[in-house]
């Protein structure tokens, strides 16, 4: 008998199972259906993005990311910073 081993993250979501082949299989085959089926959840860096400025969790000390559109002027066929 075959003995299995699985362990991920989707999302918020985690599994782990172990045992043989066909029952971590059809384990699995459940929790991504239940995954699949659950409303996502809009996260803050998200929200944040959507207002301009994405921010970098991993790395506080790293500049923001700002969309092009907030810092370039253009007038006619001028293009300014």
């Amino acid at each position: 008998m075959e003995i299995t081993k699985i362990k991920t993250k989707i999302g918020d979501f985690e599994f782990e199972a172990e045992g043989p082949v066909d029952v971590v299989k059809e384990q699995f085959e459940a929790f991504r259906e239940l995954v699949s089926s659950t409303p996502r959840a809009i996260s803050p860096a998200n929200v944040t993005a959507a207002q301009g400025i994405v921010e970098n969790k991993d790395n506080p000390m790293k500049i923001p990311h700002i969309p092009i559109e907030k810092i370039v002027h253009v007038a006619g066929r001028v293009v300014s910073l």
